[in-house]
């Protein structure tokens, strides 16, 4: 009986320390669609660069109507979807924006999306390396 209730107590606490993995696919949508935004930025592709930030405005209003029920430090989260809401609100008149403010708020998107992703508790992973220079990155979530 008392190797029962070892058992049993061990079980618990073993479930008690299991922290359910928080899915939050638009924005693990978003990541990825960052990442091909800072990429053309780099190779200064400015048309694809103006079409993909559309592509991202659109994705970074569903990312902020989509919080997930178990996302954790909700109140840092929600500062951080301030923040990418400001971001969103300057994807305004690309067709006549500078090039270097051009390339500045493409490559503006993706620190917060991977801030918001590792403050939430969404697996931040990437399928392929950086597309940028590793001496520049300041990305802590970047495995170089």
């Amino acid at each position: 009986m008392k190797y029962l209730i070892t058992l049993l107590v061990s079980f618990s606490l073993l479930a008690c320390n299991e922290t359910t993995e928080v899915k939050w696919p638009t924005l693990t949508e978003l990541d990825n669609l960052s990442i091909a935004v800072e990429k053309a930025a780099y190779q200064h592709k400015h048309e694809k660069q103006k079409e993909l930030l559309l592509e991202a405005k659109a994705k970074m209003n569903e990312v902020l109507s989509s919080l997930p029920a178990n996302a954790q430090n909700t109140d840092k989260v929600n500062i951080l979807l301030k923040d990418l809401e400001a971001l969103s609100g300057k994807i305004v008149n690309l067709d006549t924006m500078k090039e270097n403010d051009l390339d500045t708020l493409s490559r503006g998107i993706h620190p917060i999306v991977s801030r918001l992703m590792e403050t939430s508790g969404v697996p931040h992973v990437h399928g392929e390396a950086c597309t940028h220079d590793a001496s520049t990155c300041s990305d802590p979530s970047h495995h170089h």
